[in-house]
C-alpha cells in the first residue's frame, strides 16, 4: 500500500485533516527519523486503511516506539476505537481515580459560596475522576476541555443531586483545568 492510498476521511473531511497533519513527525522532532520509518513500514505492509489503523493502534508497538502519548495516536483512538480510547483515559488516571454518583451525568464542585455542575459526557450514573498534576495528564487530544477555575477550598461532592452534600474530596488551592470523556474526568492542576 502507498501513503496516497490511505483514506482517513469522513463526511466533513475533518478526520482526514486531523490525522494527516500529525501522522509524520517533523525532521527536527526527537526520534522523528525512527518514527517516520516505522509509519512508512506500517503503511507499506497494510492491506488497506483499516489494517494500517489496527497496526498503528497496537498498544505494545506504540509504547515500544514511543508514540503512545502522541497527538496522532490519541486522535486515531478517539475516531476508530472508542473502547480503547476510554481505557486509555482510565490508564492515565491510574490508581488515583475516585468515583462519584451522578444523576445528572456531571461532577459537582463547589464551596459554601458557589457550585458548578460539570458534564462528564458519559451516560452512566457513576463518574470517574482524578486530580492530576500537569505532567501526569496526557489525554488532551481525546478528552474535551470543559472549563478552568481557580480558587480556594473547593469541594468535590459525592453526589450531584439531592440535599445531602457529602464531600468526596477537597481540592488544594490553585488553578485547575477540567477535561471530560465518556464519564471519565481529569482535574488538572496548573
Amino acid at each position: 500500500m502507498r501513503i496516497s492510498d490511505l483514506h482517513f476521511s469522513d463526511e466533513t473531511e475533518l478526520t482526514y485533516s486531523a490525522i494527516t497533519q500529525c501522522l509524520f513527525k517533523k525532521e527536527n522532532e526527537n526520534g522523528a527519523a525512527e518514527y517516520n520509518e516505522l509509519v512508512k513500514e506500517l503503511i507499506k505492509n497494510a492491506a488497506d486503511t483499516d489494517d494500517f489503523v489496527a497496526s498503528y493502534l497496537d498498544e505494545a508497538n506504540a509504547v515500544k516506539h514511543n508514540y503512545y502519548k502522541s497527538e496522532c495516536y490519541q486522535i486515531m483512538l478517539k475516531i476508530y476505537d472508542n473502547n480503547k480510547a476510554k481505557e486509555y483515559c482510565r490508564k492515565m488516571l491510574g490508581r488515583k481515580y475516585r468515583t462519584t454518583i451522578s444523576d445528572a451525568e456531571s461532577l459537582k464542585i463547589g464551596n459554601k459560596n458557589s457550585v458548578m455542575y460539570i458534564p462528564s459526557l458519559g451516560t452512566s450514573t457513576y463518574t470517574r475522576y482524578a486530580i492530576l498534576e500537569k505532567n501526569e495528564f496526557y489525554a488532551d487530544n481525546i478528552m474535551t476541555h470543559m472549563l478552568s477555575f481557580e480558587g480556594t477550598k473547593f469541594n468535590i461532592y459525592l453526589q450531584d443531586k439531592g440535599e445531602e452534600n457529602k464531600i468526596d474530596k477537597v481540592l488544594d488551592n490553585g488553578k485547575y483545568s477540567v477535561y471530560s470523556f465518556d464519564g471519565i474526568m481529569a482535574l488538572v492542576k496548573e
